[in-house]
């Protein structure tokens, strides 16, 4: 799942990605709290936005959780948490506050 969205990010495709979005998906940003966009339509939009054409995604997912490192000229913007049931994903989670960000890259230089 998380190479399909990538792979719809990256190249623009909103179709793609309306494909692996549910149509009731939510998504939300750390830096504005009790913000939640709503629906596939909705969301894909913002997603193309912010992480589509000139972002990188890396695929950072484990067994438990798909999580994609979202790098913006060659700057980590964003961490971004998809939440899958039924084949879709059906929410979007981005961790973009400053400081978080600063604890990724930290870890992120441990495990390097």
């Amino acid at each position: 799942m998380a190479e399909r969205f990538i792979a719809a990010c990256t190249t623009g495709d909103l179709l793609g990605l309306l494909e692996v979005l549910d149509p009731e998906v939510s998504g939300s940003v750390d830096r504005r709290p009790g913000l939640v966009v709503r629906g596939a339509d909705r969301v894909a939009a913002n997603v193309l936005r912010f992480w589509g054409r000139g972002a990188t995604l890396v695929d950072l997912s484990s067994a438990a959780q798909p999580r994609l490192l979202a790098y913006v000229g060659r700057e980590l913007a964003g961490l971004l948490e998809l939440t899958i049931s039924r084949s879709r994903i059906v929410e979007i989670h981005v961790v973009a506050e400053p400081a978080s960000l600063a604890d990724l890259r930290e870890e992120l230089l441990v495990r390097a």
